[in-house]
């Protein structure tokens, strides 16, 4: 759990660095706040995961849209060509480079708005 905090606190100071126009506050006023079992629950199925990849998956779950455009347009890792053409975030990238992952994301992507809602609504409590 510790490396898990000391990567989404790194994940966090990257998200705050490169999202400068993002207003997270009013972002929470409109997010469902979870409780620490629900969000739990939300991130249990990727805690073990690469602390690098997880990383990258946690900021990717932010930009749903691209998730969804990379799931469309990927179908192996043997395309790392054309995921580095795309205009997508840097943690999109990482995670197309990756096809099981990216489906997961991708098949699931009630879940994956629901864990970036998460990540920017309640990045601390995310952390714990």
């Amino acid at each position: 759990m510790r490396n898990l905090r000391q990567v989404v606190a790194i994940f966090g100071l990257s998200v705050a660095a490169f999202s400068p126009a993002l207003d997270q506050s009013a972002f929470a006023t409109q997010a469902e706040m979870r409780s620490g079992t629900q969000l739990e629950t939300l991130v249990e199925p990727i805690a073990l995961y690469p602390d690098n990849l997880l990383a990258a998956m946690l900021q990717a779950s932010t930009f749903p849209d691209q998730i969804i455009d990379a799931g469309l347009l990927i179908t192996n890792e043997k395309e790392a060509e054309r995921i580095a053409k795309q205009k997508w975030d840097n943690s999109v990238k990482v995670v197309a480079s990756y096809p099981g992952v990216l489906k997961l994301m991708f098949d699931k992507i009630t879940w994956t708005k629901e864990l970036g809602s998460a990540v920017l609504a309640q990045h601390k409590e995310v952390l714990d």
